[in-house]
């Protein structure tokens, strides 16, 4: 199976677990409540295929900030800057979970940014 689109939000079928491919790799998403929409449904098998690739997890204390009017996804000690409105939507973020906050608030560590 070929990996899905950048951004492509996934739920295995029978258990509920959430996937999103980033940085071109299939991530797990332990902290569900970051992402909004439709996931597709995929099976096990097609699943573990995929998990090969080795994404990062999307831990349960991740979250989404917005800091001086500039979004960010912090997960795993570092943020990550979203580049526009539309990287939110291609995500599946849900715009509702940012947080307020002060950019010193945020990790120092600066992952790569999402377009």
């Amino acid at each position: 199976m070929d990996m899905p689109a950048e951004g492509t939000l996934l739920e295995e079928e029978g258990t509920g677990l959430k996937f999103v491919v980033m940085d071109g790799k299939l991530s797990y998403v332990e902290n569900a409540g970051l992402f909004a929409g439709d996931a597709q449904s995929i099976g096990t098998e097609d699943l573990e295929t995929l998990r090969a690739t080795g994404g990062d997890q999307i831990g349960s204390d991740a979250y989404l900030a917005m800091a001086e009017g500039r979004g960010y996804l912090v997960n795993g000690g570092k943020k990550r800057y979203l580049a526009s409105a539309e990287t939110v939507g291609k995500y599946h973020f849900n715009s509702g979970a940012f947080q307020d906050k002060a950019p010193g608030d945020l990790p120092a560590d600066d992952g790569p940014e999402l377009s």
